[in-house]
């Protein structure tokens, strides 16, 4: 996550905020229940959700990103795309 600033108009009000550019790599499958659940939780009326299109990319992390998207399990087997333990 980045901050950012924002300056844009709503509803005739110059506005100039301070925002957080949050990047979720996901899959076409799984991109409509994760832009509802933004919507959803997300405190502005409209927020920014631009979804750009994988074109390409190592095979081995496309596969992980496959497998930690499908189903709805949050303890994944392997969970990290390097399968290492972090370190503190």
């Amino acid at each position: 996550m980045v901050d950012i600033r924002s300056i844009y108009l709503w509803q005739t009000e110059l506005c100039n905020e301070p925002e957080v550019l949050l990047l979720i790599k996901t899959t076409e499958s799984a991109y409509p229940n994760l832009e509802g659940m933004i919507t959803q939780n997300h405190p502005y009326d409209i927020p920014e959700i631009i979804k750009l299109p994988i074109h390409g990319g190592s095979t081995n992390y496309l596969n992980w990103l496959t497998a930690m998207t499908t189903g709805c399990s949050t303890n994944k087997e392997n969970a990290r795309p390097n399968n290492s333990t972090p370190t503190s």
